[in-house]
């Protein structure tokens, strides 16, 4: 097993039982990943270690699907449950007093990424499936620097074939560990798994199902879409779907070659498909759909009092940020809360990403195959359809969006 994942589990495991004694033998052990207080002042049970020796003989826990993170900015390691349970059940974002701690932030996301590896963020399940979720201790600068790509898909295949090992069915891949430049949609890493039966899910089919139903929900035929990150995998399906259903799509995109391919995919309806170069050319649209991360400051210059933002980027706007306009994120599912014990936030409290979900229901469905590289248009209706079928809803039910309409004047 590799070596992080090891002793993470052998941490937790200690915390686990160390503080389990607490309750039986009540004056002894009170601290749990903290026991350096009962060592000093005397209250560590004589038992303490023969139990950790017990519960390490024990075989791990049994699991079927895996999901693999990273970090975010410097601060979301502040997030993780072995340094704030609290902060981990809530959204990553950053509070005034972590600005003080920026310099020690950042020198250790450096520290993380060269001599540590994958960490176990928690354990859970939803109804009868064992599922966890695991962190890369790389925050996302590390993802945009091109020195790096080897190492960040080395690193998430020693995640797999650990995993593997461990009996995982099924590996989801979050955010940036599934990016078109790092592993084209996790497509390069099966030859490093040919030997192996993981598999690999970027869950984008589910996403792109998701924001579409958002989409059919909350705006018109007729209303005229502007699309950031327009050519990558959901937003080309949104934009071949939008099509398809008659709306108006300016594509913001600087390729031109990407931006035809996808034209020529729409086929006959390709005219509903224009290029944009540049967020001015947005201001005429009622909605805007956020498929790539996008400056605030862009929004509220360029995008019309009141539109519709609907956000499936990660990270996703922060709610001052969408100040005067009507939100909704469109990726985000909800659940019943008496489906699953999950307490550690991934993205939108009491929520959990589309592709997370999507490899629970890989592992739920016990499906057969790798869901890799691009996304196939006929499958976002079937994936809804399994979605709700396993207890998963959109999380847009108190955004009021009736008020649509097809342009504003700019």
């Amino acid at each position: 097993m590799h070596a992080q994942v090891h002793i993470c589990v052998r941490c937790v495991r200690h915390a686990a039982c160390y503080h389990s004694l607490h309750h039986t033998k009540y004056k002894y052990n009170f601290c749990l990943f903290c026991p350096i207080w009962d060592y000093l002042f005397g209250t560590v049970h004589s038992t303490t270690e023969e139990l950790h020796r017990k519960v390490l003989t024990q075989p791990p826990a049994k699991l079927d699907v895996v999901f693999l993170g990273h970090g975010h900015k410097s601060f979301s390691m502040l997030h993780l449950p072995w340094l704030s349970p609290y902060l981990a059940s809530h959204e990553h974002r950053q509070r005034w007093w972590m600005i003080p701690l920026t310099p020690l932030t950042l020198v250790w996301a450096v520290v993380c990424r060269y001599l540590f590896t994958t960490s176990v963020v928690q354990r859970y399940h939803y109804r009868s499936t064992r599922c966890a979720t695991w962190c890369l201790p790389v925050t996302a600068h590390f993802y945009l620097m091109p020195s790096q790509y080897g190492a960040i898909r080395k690193m998430i295949v020693r995640a797999a074939k650990d995993a593997d090992d461990l009996g995982v069915k099924y590996l989801g891949l979050a955010a940036l560990n599934k990016a078109e430049w790092l592993n084209h949609g996790g497509k390069d890493l099966l030859p490093a798994l040919a030997d192996r039966g993981i598999k690999i899910v970027h869950g984008n089919t589910l996403t792109a199902a998701a924001v579409w139903q958002t989409l059919l929900q909350h705006t018109r035929p007729d209303d005229e879409i502007f699309l950031t990150g327009p050519t990558a995998k959901i937003g080309r399906a949104l934009c071949l779907l939008l099509a398809k259903r008659g709306n108006t799509v300016k594509m913001m995109t600087v390729s031109e070659e990407r931006y035809q391919m996808v034209r020529r995919d729409a086929r006959v309806h390709g005219h509903r498909l224009l290029r944009c170069s540049s967020y001015t050319e947005g201001a005429s649209a009622g909605v805007w759909v956020i498929g790539k991360l996008v400056n605030p400051t862009l929004i509220q210059k360029h995008a019309p009092p009141n539109a519709l933002l609907i956000d499936y980027a990660v990270p996703h706007l922060q709610p001052h940020e969408c100040e005067g306009y009507r939100y909704v994120n469109g990726a985000a599912l909800r659940y019943s809360p008496r489906d699953t014990d999950l307490t550690f936030c991934h993205d939108v409290g009491e929520t959990m990403p589309a592709c997370l979900a999507a490899a629970i229901i890989h592992a739920r469905e016990e499906m057969p195959d790798h869901e890799c590289g691009e996304i196939d248009i006929a499958e976002v209706e079937p994936w809804w359809e399994r979605a709700t079928r396993h207890g998963f809803r959109l999380d847009s039910a108190d955004v009021d969006t009736t008020t649509c309409v097809a342009a504003v004047a700019s």
